[in-house]
C-alpha cells in the first residue's frame, strides 16, 4: 500500500511512507468505542480540571467538546467519552494492535485523570483492514447483496447493514482517508462490526478492562466473522452450459439472466421490499418466499460462481482471522 500525502503541514502525526512488506501494524482493531463513567465511580473527581482541559462548552444537558478526536460528555449522571481509540493513538494511516489496546485506553486516561479501565462499555467497533489486489472502487457496492434481518443501505463510498443495535459496513477507506485528511492510500478496503447499543447482550462485555481477557477478544472476533460469512455475496452467471441436466437447470438459467438483467441481487431484492411496503403481498410470507426463491436461485453450483472479487475478500478474511486468533493466545 502506497501512502503520500498532499498537504503535509496539515499532518504532522501522520508518517509519509511507502510500505513495501506488511502495510498494517495488525489487520484487525479496536477503534470507535462509547465509554461512560457514573460520578460515583469519581468520588472527589476535579470536573473543572476536565472542562478546561477540554475547553468545554456548556449546552442543555452540561458541558460538551471535543478532544483529540474524542467528543466528552460532562452530564448530571457522568463523563462520556465517544471517539476512535485507534486514531488516537496510532493516527488515521495505521491500526491499533489489539495488544496496544490496554496501553492507548491507559494514555487517555492519564490524561484525562480518570481510570477507563473501569468505564462501562456503551458501542465497540472491530474492524478488519484489506489491500485489495485490484482498483478499489471494483469492491464497493455490488458485492454485499444481502444480509438476513439487517436493512441494507447504500452509502457514497459503500454499503452498511443496519438494525437498531448492529452495523456491518464495508466501505472504501483510501477515499475516506483522503477526504478527511489528504492522504493517498492505494486500495484499502475496510469491513466494519459495530455494536452501537447493548454491548453487554451481545458480547457480555460490561466494562472496558473486561476487553483485555483474550477471551473475550476472541468472542468479539467470532462475533464479527459470524456476521461477515452470513451476507450473501454477489455471484455471477456459470456458462458452462454442459453442467446442465436437466430443462429445469436450463429454465433456471433463464431466469438468473432476468435477474441480472434488473440489475443483478440487490436491485430484484430492494424491487420486493418495495412490493411489500405498497402491500402487493396478500400473504406476509410472500417476502419471505420470494426472498428464498431467490437465494436457492442464486446459491444453486450448476448456475453460479461467487464473483471472483468476493472470493478474493473472503479468502483474506478468512486469512487474517485465523492469523489474529494465533496471534492472541495467551
Amino acid at each position: 500500500m502506497k501512502i503520500a500525502a498532499v498537504n503535509k503541514s496539515s499532518l504532522k502525526d501522520v508518517d509519509i511512507i511507502t510500505h513495501t512488506c506488511l502495510p498494517f501494524s495488525s489487520h484487525f482493531e479496536i477503534d470507535s468505542i462509547r465509554l461512560f463513567i457514573h460520578w460515583s465511580q469519581l468520588i472527589k473527581y476535579d470536573y473543572e480540571f476536565l472542562i478546561a482541559l477540554i475547553k468545554a462548552e456548556e449546552c442543555s444537558i452540561g458541558y460538551r467538546a471535543k478532544y483529540k478526536g474524542f467528543n466528552i460528555l460532562i452530564s448530571k449522571k457522568g463523563i462520556t467519552i465517544t471517539g476512535s481509540i485507534s486514531n488516537y493513538f496510532v493516527g488515521h494511516t495505521n491500526t491499533l494492535p489489539y495488544s496496544e489496546l490496554r496501553n492507548a485506553i491507559e494514555k487517555l486516561g492519564a490524561e484525562l485523570s480518570i481510570d477507563l479501565h473501569e468505564a462501562r462499555l456503551f458501542r465497540l467497533d472491530i474492524n478488519n483492514n484489506i489491500i485489495t489486489d485490484q482498483y478499489i472502487n471494483a469492491y464497493t457496492h455490488h458485492l454485499f447483496t444481502h444480509l438476513s434481518r439487517f436493512k441494507r443501505l447504500e452509502q457514497v463510498d459503500g454499503v452498511k447493514f443496519k438494525t437498531n443495535s448492529k452495523e456491518l459496513v464495508f466501505y472504501n477507506k483510501s477515499k475516506e482517508i483522503y477526504e478527511k485528511r489528504g492522504v493517498v492510500a492505494d486500495n484499502w478496503f475496510r469491513i466494519e462490526f459495530r455494536i452501537i447499543k447493548d454491548v453487554k447482550k451481545y458480547t457480555g462485555l460490561e466494562k472496558m478492562k473486561d476487553l483485555y481477557k483474550i477471551e473475550n477478544y476472541h468472542r468479539l472476533l467470532n462475533l464479527f466473522y459470524s456476521h461477515y460469512i452470513k451476507v450473501k455475496k454477489q455471484t455471477v452467471s456459470n456458462t458452462d452450459f454442459k453442467q446442465y441436466k436437466s430443462k429445469k437447470e436450463y429454465a433456471n438459467h433463464l431466469m438468473l439472466k432476468g435477474v441480472e438483467a434488473k440489475g443483478g441481487d440487490k436491485d430484484v431484492r430492494r424491487e420486493i421490499e418495495q412490493m411489500d411496503s405498497q402491500g402487493m403481498f396478500t400473504n406476509r410470507n410472500h417476502k419471505y418466499r420470494l426472498n428464498r426463491m431467490l437465494d436457492d436461485l442464486l446459491n444453486t453450483n450448476s448456475l453460479t460462481i461467487i464473483h471472483p472479487l468476493a472470493v478474493e475478500l473472503n479468502r483474506k478474511f478468512e486469512k487474517f482471522y485465523t492469523s489474529e486468533l494465533k496471534n492472541n493466545l495467551n
